[in-house]
């Protein structure tokens, strides 16, 4: 998960295909840390406020 979000960082953009394996790993997790839950919503207000792009 750390390596698919410091690429949405490095470029400023998440694809599909990021959002989809950001999917894949959140609900294939039982539990998510602490640090990762904070990392999304942290991913998530960027993209809301248009610091990250969203793009196909």
């Amino acid at each position: 998960m750390i390596k698919i979000i410091e690429k949405i960082y490095a470029t400023g953009k998440i694809t599909r295909i990021d959002q989809n394996s950001l999917n894949y790993y959140v609900l294939s997790q039982e539990d998510i840390e602490r640090e990762e839950n904070i990392i999304l919503k942290k991913l998530f207000y960027y993209v809301q406020m248009g610091f990250i792009q969203v793009v196909d």
